[in-house]
C-alpha cells in the first residue's frame, strides 16, 4: 500500500500506481496464497484514494482547478484520503491473521489468472 501511495506521488497518475504496484507484488500475494480480493482492495484503496491530495497528480489538479483552491487549503479536510488506507491496512491484516487464503487444492495461478506477456497486451489504439 505504501508503494502504491509512493508511486502516486512519483508518477502523478493513480492508475499507473495501482497497476505497477499490483504487478510488482502479484507473485508475493500468490506465494502467500492470499485471495485476489485482498490485493485488489489494498492497491485500489491506497492508490486511488490518496491521489486527490497530491497537487501534481491528475485528481489533485482536477480538484484544485474545480474548487479554485490550492491543495494545501483543502487537503486537511479530506478525511477519506487518510482514513481509507488505515482502515484497509487493518482489514488486510485481519484477513492475513484469519488465514483467509486460497484452499490448498486451488492453484494460485489459475485463481489470479495467467499474467499477460508484453506481446499479449492490447495496443493503445485498441483500448479506445
Amino acid at each position: 500500500m505504501l508503494t502504491s501511495m509512493g508511486l502516486n506521488v512519483v508518477t502523478a497518475d493513480p492508475f499507473v500506481s495501482i497497476v505497477l504496484s499490483a504487478r510488482m507484488f502479484r507473485e508475493q500475494f500468490m506465494k502467500e496464497r492470499l485471495k485476489p480480493v485482498v490485493q485488489s482492495t489494498a492497491m485500489a484503496d491506497s492508490g486511488n484514494i490518496f491521489s486527490n491530495i497530491v497537487p501534481w497528480n491528475v485528481h489533485g489538479a482536477i480538484f484544485a482547478a474545480t474548487l479554485g483552491l490550492g491543495t494545501a487549503v483543502w487537503a486537511p479536510y479530506t478525511f477519506t484520503a487518510y482514513l481509507t488506507p488505515i482502515v484497509t491496512f487493518i482489514m488486510v491484516y485481519v484477513y492475513y491473521l484469519r488465514k483467509d487464503r486460497l484452499a490448498d487444492d486451488e492453484d494460485p495461478v489459475q485463481v489470479y489468472g495467467a499474467e499477460l506477456s508484453d506481446d499479449e497486451l492490447p495496443e493503445t489504439w485498441e483500448l479506445a
